[in-house]
């Protein structure tokens, strides 16, 4: 993961944080996982 600051004007600041896309997936397949723990769907078995 790379983050960088930039100082902006009145006291801001810019953020850029760049991710790894195969962290990304897995982040984004555990987060499915829990959530498709917890939803039910009317007329679908679990």
């Amino acid at each position: 993961m790379k983050v960088t600051a930039e100082r902006l004007p009145d006291s801001q600041v810019q953020l850029n944080v760049e991710v790894e896309p195969e962290r990304v997936a897995a982040s984004l397949e555990r987060a499915y996982r829990r959530i498709a723990q917890r939803v039910r769907i009317p007329g679908f078995r679990p």
